[in-house]
Parts: structure tokens; C-alpha cells; sequence
């Protein structure tokens, strides 16, 4: 489909020129596969052992930002909705090719945009990846914000499973941690937000305490438990206390090409 910049606005002020203009380089991002892969360490508590890598997109565009976060906000400002699934993909597509030449990574975490859910290709894609590097553990991340789709999760964890997939929620706590939700269609991996892990080697008795009955719960659940941005020993000390079951953060390890890891 023809990409064409969106009339909608920000509020009661019109999209800034720099959406507007991204929103038109975008589709040579898009046709000419302009995106890349970091990789950062995700590991086991209390070892330290390596779990895995988190699949970090990146924008090469040389007129667009290179966050994400960026680039999916242009993709929403796109007239139509598969511009966000379809720049998701992408970045998935991209740490599978990457990953596919290191037969020796234990385990890889892709994020997928909520936009893709309900679709066939997600899965399709996604079993074709195992199907081509079976000594690969694949997980799927999912912002808590998709949640709210919870009869299509539900249906995606269970294509996954039979594909040997596994499911994890990211920025749990970010906005609403959906308790409710985590009980009804629980994942494999629950990933704190960085905001719950942030000094808490410093924080109150009483925030530690809600970290500790948020983890007893997912452990209930047989749910493993992954801190999120842990920058330093003390906060990892304070995190392994508590009970996580992994770690992902500076103090363990930066977002590096492939190359590098």
C-alpha cells in the first residue's frame, strides 16, 4: 500500500514538520530494509549465567531517527494502520537474519507491535524462524498494554506453545499491572519495568514489599521474572533478595551488534 501522511493532529496542534517529513521517508525504510539489531544479555539469577538477548531495533535511515520509538510514532501518523505491523515485522525479520549466522545464542526475545496481533503472518513468521534455527529459543514480547486484547493473546500464547514459542510481557508496571490478566493468560516471562528496579537497593520498605508480592505472585504462577534495568551490584543484590528468576540492564551488559556479542 502507498504510504500518505495523516491529516490527524497531535491535540488541537497539527503533526510537527519533522513527523511529517518522517512520514515520508518512511516507506524507503521500509522497501529498502534501513533498520539494524542490537543485543543485550538477559541472565540468570542468582549465576549471573547468560539466558538470552532481547532483540533491540534500530533505525540506518539517513534522514530518520534510528530509535523505535520514534519511528513507530511516524508509522502511526501513516494513513493506515499496517504501517506499524509491517515496521515491526521488519525489525523482528532483521535480528532473525542476524541471529541466524550464530548457532551458538541460547536463546533470542523479539518484540512485536500490538497492531500485528490477530494476524496470521505474525505466527506464520515465527514458526518459519524456529523451523530454520531450531537450536534457537524463541520468545515473543508483548508491551502489558496489549493485554487489553486479552481473548487475542490468549490465542496467540496457544499457537505459540505449539510452535515451541515462547510469550513474555514487557514493561510490566509501566502503566496498569494488570493483575487480573496475568491470571487469566499467563506468560512464560513477566518483565518488570525499569521503573520498578530503579534504586530499589535505596527504596522504601514498603516498595520493596509490593516488588516482593508482585514476584511471589508470578512465581505462583510458574511465571519466571525478569528486573529490568538494572544498572548497578546493589540493585542487583536487592533483586536477586527479592526473588527474581533473570536480569536485564547496563550493570549485565549494553544493546551491542552481533559482532560484538
Amino acid at each position: 500500500a502507498t504510504l500518505e501522511p495523516s491529516t490527524e493532529k497531535l491535540g488541537n496542534n497539527p503533526l510537527p514538520q519533522h513527523f511529517v517529513d518522517g512520514v515520508q521517508e518512511l516507506p524507503e525504510l521500509l522497501r529498502e530494509r534501513q533498520v539494524t539489531t542490537l543485543f543485550q544479555p538477559i541472565v540468570s539469577l542468582p549465576s549471573g549465567a547468560l539466558a538470552g538477548y532481547e532483540a533491540l531495533g534500530r533505525g540506518t535511515h539517513p534522514n530518520l531517527s534510528e530509535c523505535p520509538l520514534e519511528l513507530f510514532q511516524i508509522a502511526s501518523g501513516v494513513g493506515h494502520d499496517g504501517a506499524e505491523a509491517e515496521l515491526s515485522a521488519l525489525f523482528r525479520e532483521k535480528a532473525l537474519e542476524l541471529a541466524s549466522v550464530r548457532p551458538d545464542l541460547p536463546a533470542l526475545f523479539l518484540n512485536v507491535h500490538h497492531k500485528e496481533l490477530g494476524g496470521s503472518e505474525l505466527v506464520h513468521s515465527l514458526v518459519e524462524a524456529h523451523r530454520r534455527s531450531p537450536q534457537l529459543r524463541l520468545t515473543l514480547e508483548l508491551h502489558e498494554g496489549a493485554l487489553a486484547k486479552l481473548e487475542k493473546v490468549d490465542h496467540l500464547r496457544g499457537q505459540l506453545s505449539k510452535s515451541g514459542v515462547g510469550l513474555a510481557y514487557d514493561d510490566f508496571g509501566a502503566g496498569q499491572a494488570r493483575l487480573l490478566e496475568l491470571a487469566e493468560v499467563p506468560p512464560h516471562y513477566l518483565k518488570f519495568d525499569m521503573s520498578f528496579i530503579r534504586d530499589i537497593d535505596s527504596a522504601s520498605l514498603s516498595r520493596q514489599r509490593l516488588l516482593t508480592s508482585l514476584v511471589a505472585v508470578a512465581r505462583d504462577l510458574l511465571v519466571y521474572t525478569v528486573a529490568e534495568g538494572v544498572e548497578t551490584s546493589e540493585e542487583a543484590d536487592v533483586c536477586m533478595r527479592l526473588g527474581f528468576t533473570h536480569a536485564q540492564g547496563h550493570h549485565f551488559g549494553k544493546p551491542r551488534p552481533i559482532a560484538e556479542v
